[in-house]
């Protein structure tokens, strides 16, 4: 290998896993990892043929700043070696050990709602409210919001605790959640469901079918998702089994035959999980008679608020139409505390900051 470097060869590097690249030189193959995504359209390589060592600069995944490239691969990684698979990206929990919430407590809405919020950054708040378009991660976000909120009965709505993803095109639904209990996460301070999801396919709709009629009438809660947001659950599941799975992964386990996690991400497309956690710890869902029928058949899960990180954004933005970049923001002239990128979005967001912008200056 070293003489086919000094000799010439040019490395080919290609971007393998939202936070590895690959370098192939001849018939060698190299795998660089990074400790978050990557955005690998942007790297920089640095050869030094004659000490033999190859160099690759390359920038975090910013989808902010418009290059997202590791986070469109799959922003919820599961690494798989050899038999050992993990979710590197979120911390492991043990359900049974975390202290379930009294969602009898009146203040337990206020506290969730305020709470499970905070997990959405500036930009993404405005997202939610329809000032900007809307991206993937910020939609998962929004069921999650949806579901952990309705779970406890919000806003005196009736409690739900089945939810369903449908496809917003097809109408379709091949996701089905159970959340048994709301805990409190004692490492991390959030809250956390203790839930079961149900991947329904063909070959499993025929088993379940006598248990559904009722199952339907107890008042599921649906939300509608798009393409992007269907295949990135997909990507999601895998990761929420791994961080709380109490199980082992079987030596016929699919995700070693078929070689990637998950295994589908179509709508429809089969079941996204391996089998091995199947019916395993599920004794939450025999509790309740309704949902007795699909224990053996559902995988617990952990579901819990998928928190912003400060990196991910820059801190200054338009505040109308959240443009960002260096050299085309400029301060309130009053406030000196919030930007627009020209004369028109000042103009047009004056309506709704003046009030603010005096608050500020007083």
């Amino acid at each position: 290998m070293k003489t086919t470097f000094s000799g010439g060869a040019m490395p080919t590097v290609t971007q393998s896993s939202p936070c590895a690249l690959s370098i192939s030189l001849g018939s060698q193959v190299q795998t660089v990892a990074f400790p978050v995504p990557i955005a690998g359209s942007q790297r920089k390589v640095r050869l030094a043929r004659k000490s033999s060592y190859i160099e690759i600069v390359v920038p975090v995944a910013l989808p902010a700043l418009g290059n997202p490239d590791g986070m469109n691969i799959n922003p919820f990684t599961v690494v798989r070696a050899g038999s050992t698979v993990a979710a590197p990206t979120m911390h492991r929990l043990h359900l049974d050990r975390l202290p379930p919430l009294d969602t009898n407590n009146p203040w337990l809405e206020c506290w969730l709602n305020t709470h499970v919020s905070s997990q959405f950054s500036l930009r993404e708040s405005k997202m939610k409210r329809g000032e900007l378009p809307a991206d993937t991660l910020a939609q998962v976000k929004d069921t999650i919001y949806s579901m952990m909120l309705r779970s406890v009965g919000h806003l005196g709505n009736p409690v739900r605790r089945v939810f369903a993803l449908r496809d917003n095109t097809s109408n379709d639904s091949d996701t089905i959640f159970f959340v048994k209990d709301l805990r409190y996460d004692l490492c991390s301070h959030t809250a956390v469901c203790d839930a079961f999801v149900l991947p329904l396919f063909p070959e499993l709709m025929e088993t379940l079918t006598p248990w559904f009629g009722p199952l339907i009438n107890s008042d599921i809660s649906n939300s509608r998702l798009h393409d992007a947001e269907s295949r990135a659950w997909k990507q999601l599941l895998p990761a929420l089994v791994e961080r709380c799975r109490t199980w082992t992964h079987g030596t016929n386990c699919e995700y070693v035959v078929k070689g990637r996690i998950p295994l589908s991400l179509e709508v429809n497309g089969g079941d996204p999980l391996c089998s091995c956690g199947r019916g395993k710890n599920v004794e939450g869902m025999r509790e309740v008679e309704l949902w007795r029928p699909f224990a053996p058949f559902v995988t617990r899960i952990a579901l819990s608020p998928l928190f912003a990180v400060p990196y991910l954004e820059p801190g200054k933005y338009c505040k109308k139409c959240g443009k960002v970049g260096k050299g085309i923001l400029k301060s309130c002239g009053g406030c000196k505390e919030v930007f627009y990128c020209s004369k028109e979005c000042q103009k047009a967001d004056w309506a709704s900051h003046k009030i603010d912008c005096a608050g500020r200056r007083a």
